[in-house]
């Protein structure tokens, strides 16, 4: 599978950090929808003909409850 670099990405929600990693995908795979490890804020599993990785790099600071 072709790979891209990895790009930084920050939650919408918590503003949890990720590096995303893009891999071409193959016909026929489904996807599956993603979360936030740390908010549950539903995350994007492709892009185009991609599917996207999520690797958390760090937690936001607390804060209180999330909406």
């Amino acid at each position: 599978m072709e790979q891209d670099l990895p790009r930084d990405f920050a939650c919408p929600r918590c503003q949890a950090r990720y590096k995303i990693v893009r891999m071409r995908s193959e016909p026929g795979i489904v996807h599956q929808m993603l979360q936030c490890r740390v908010c549950e804020e539903q995350l994007a599993s492709t892009e185009n003909d991609h599917l996207l990785k999520y690797f958390l790099v760090s937690r936001p600071a607390p804060r209180g409850s999330f909406p």
